[in-house]
């Protein structure tokens, strides 16, 4: 377990937590068609099992059950809790505008959409959190049987794929939680040993790099965190593997620190909570009740209002509202 923060994963969480919000205003906006939509998914395809990896660095084992359950708590549920009902706020503010209200689409779907799924419409992303919350208590079991940590990550990759190819295919959170497993698992095996220097280390971070770029280029594999399914998808969970290493160790490597990203990084769950819910409620102002059809101007407006918004969330959050992020 590694104790003390590190400057260059803070960095690297915060790059991936602009990706996935740029991703986000993509979708929402309707312009998943567009090139520069395709090139995000392609050169991040691995970002939510990045997030699952740095999860298992920090995980501590020794603690008892009790206190595991305990920290998920505080960390995850009351994050999910709270943000879970700001979505479903804002999901009526949609719901008003387009179909009208009921409660049928206010409350019963959007529970329907959580034992399925996760989360409910009014902010998907917070499956990540309950499934994070599985993991550590799961993680902390697996721990205690003996065996080694190859053998470890090697039975969990099979039930992923196993997951992924046979069921159950839903709830979302059986599949997404062996995935989580699998990459917590695997940051808390390799992150340590793979911050030395040898001739087998470089070899291994030279073919990842390889992998992600072919990636990157080819677009031979998808998957969905989420879903646990995808195209090629044992390839997409190999080559994930592979971009996370590479990504880490190009931003070990890096000669100078970047503060913004090491910022919005340290401050994560915050623009993760509330960046969904905002692009809800910017989606049900300007298309479902100003009836724009401009896809691009939707997306420049979403993303400059969340430019401004997300980081002065942030800092009031930070200062006096830190329970709420588990902080």
């Amino acid at each position: 377990m590694v104790k003390t923060r590190c400057d260059y994963l803070d960095e690297i969480s915060g790059l991936f937590i602009i990706h996935m919000i740029l991703w986000h205003c993509f979708q929402n906006a309707g312009m998943m068609d567009c090139s520069v939509y395709r090139i995000l998914s392609r050169l991040f395809f691995f970002f939510m099992p990045w997030f699952f990896y740095k999860s298992g660095i920090f995980f501590n084992p020794q603690k008892t059950f009790k206190e595991i359950v305990s920290a998920g708590f505080k960390r995850l549920l009351i994050p999910f809790i709270s943000f879970f009902l700001m979505g479903l706020l804002c999901w009526m503010v949609h719901l008003f505008f387009t179909s009208g209200l009921s409660v049928t689409a206010a409350v019963v779907n959007p529970m329907k959409e959580l034992l399925l799924y996760g989360s409910c419409n009014g902010n998907l992303a917070l499956w990540f959190l309950l499934t994070l919350f599985f993991v550590r208590i799961l993680y902390w079991i697996v721990s205690k049987v003996p065996c080694s940590s190859v053998v470890q990550i090697v039975v969990l990759f099979g039930l992923v794929v196993l997951c992924s190819n046979f069921g159950p295919h839903k709830p979302y959170y059986v599949g997404n939680t062996f995935l989580g497993l699998f990459f917590f698992s695997l940051g808390r095996a390799t992150f340590s040993p793979l911050q030395g220097e040898g001739g087998k280390r470089n070899l291994l971070i030279a073919v990842s790099g390889f992998v992600w770029l072919s990636v990157v280029l080819f677009d031979w594999t998808r998957g969905d965190a989420r879903t646990n399914a995808g195209r090629l998808y044992e390839g997409w969970l190999l080559a994930s593997v592979a971009g996370i290493l590479a990504v880490n160790f190009l931003g070990a490597k890096k000669n100078r620190k970047l503060g913004i990203l090491s910022k919005i990084g340290r401050s994560s769950m915050v623009y993760f909570v509330v960046h969904w819910p905002l692009i809800i409620l910017i989606k049900a102002f300007l298309v479902d009740l100003l009836g724009w059809e401009n896809h691009l101007k939707v997306l420049c407006v979403m993303v400059s209002f969340l430019l401004i918004s997300l980081p002065l969330i942030s800092w009031f959050v930070n200062r006096k509202m830190k329970w709420i992020v588990g902080a």
